[in-house]
């Protein structure tokens, strides 16, 4: 018989063959899972001897070269950048289908343009994001100059949780070495990667930088403890992510197209009366960002209901549009239509046969 709270043999078998986990098993005996919401991850001692020493092979490698000085890794990633958009042709089809729906009035070459810049940008993050395993939080804020932090810091004096908006734009992964609220944790919203061990990795990675990770699944959870015990907390989403399909509860209009939309930071906001802050990031110069915060809502503020979704879903698109190139246009954006849903799970339909949820306060 399966122990206790663990999947059973059916839910085992999907969970498993969704996220890929090693082995399907008719129950699990693991400590660690990536798909079930009460195992945060997989144990790579599970996994097949080589997948587990592939895996820690590259991430050995990824440590010694993040002892490699920044301008030595640049060069590395000035070489590495055509060979991904020529050679390797990394989404190379998901990028040319974004940008061609996204830009429908720009030219062949214009497009072309955007898409050699995001190349060269997504090496650098890539780079970055490997030096990130080396460096420690100070000297990552060095690269890092911010506007309007004291809107930041006055809404998380008042002892409760901040929500935090942003996107895939900059380097959002140096933000975990934000170290100017040194009495106020940050907790980036995160999804588990398929990999274990890469998802080890990062997880470990964010934590060395000072950062709290909460998985996306255990967000409410978290904030509602934050709220019972008055603790001020600053709680970050990339609100640019794809919803499961059974998680679709809202559409709308981003970068010329019809797109799915997560509502959690409104729910949550709605909820517990939590102010909302959109953080843009601005790249600069190489090595460089800028980030500056916005205010959408304040504590306790009534608003029409999408009317953060909306607020924060405009701003990033009015980012994206600055620099198109440093948005990430190999995400599967789109990869839902709402065709792809089942009309009998929209519970909430407006006359245009639109998926609007209810609200409860």
């Amino acid at each position: 018989m399966p122990e206790a709270g663990f999947p059973t043999f059916r839910e085992r078998t999907v969970l498993c063959t969704t996220a890929r986990c090693w082995p399907p098993m008719p129950w699990c005996s693991m400590n660690y899972c990536v798909s079930f919401p009460d195992f945060s991850r997989i144990s790579p001692e599970r996994m097949p001897r080589a997948v587990h020493t592939g895996s820690y092979g590259i991430i050995l490698l990824l440590r010694g070269i993040s002892y490699l000085p920044m301008p030595v890794l640049y060069l590395i990633s000035s070489l590495l950048s055509p060979l991904m958009e020529h050679v390797i042709r990394y989404r190379r089809k998901t990028v040319d289908r974004n940008l061609s729906n996204a830009f429908p009035d720009k030219s062949l070459s214009e497009r072309r343009q955007i898409r050699k810049n995001f190349y060269r940008h997504f090496t650098d993050l890539l780079i970055e994001t490997v030096k990130a395993l080396h460096w420690d939080s100070r000297k990552i804020m060095r690269h890092m100059s911010f506007r309007n932090e004291e809107l930041l810091h006055k809404l998380a004096e008042n002892g409760q949780p901040v929500l935090v908006a942003s996107g895939h734009v900059g380097n959002w992964e140096w933000m975990n070495a934000y170290n100017r609220l040194r009495s106020v944790p940050i907790h980036p919203v995160y999804k588990y990667f398929a990999d274990p061990v890469f998802d080890r990795l990062l997880y470990r990675s964010r934590s060395r930088l000072g950062a709290q990770p909460v998985p996306m699944k255990k967000t409410f959870r978290v904030v509602k403890e934050y709220m019972e015990k008055g603790k001020p907390g600053i709680f970050c989403f990339l609100a640019d992510q794809c919803p499961l399909q059974h998680e679709t509860e809202y559409w709308t209009q981003f970068l010329n197209q019809d797109t799915a939309v997560y509502l959690g930071i409104e729910k949550l906001s709605r909820r517990f009366g939590l102010p909302v802050v959109f953080m843009a990031i601005r790249k600069t110069k190489r090595g460089h960002y800028e980030v500056e915060f916005s205010k959408i809502t304040g504590p306790a503020e009534q608003t029409p209901p999408l009317h953060i979704t909306e607020t924060h879903v405009r701003m990033l698109e009015s980012l994206i549009l600055e620099n198109p190139q440093y948005w990430m246009w190999s995400h599967r954006r789109w990869k839902h239509s709402r065709a792809d849903i089942p009309r009998k799970k929209s519970l909430y339909l407006d006359q245009e046969g639109i998926r609007t949820p209810v609200f409860k306060d």
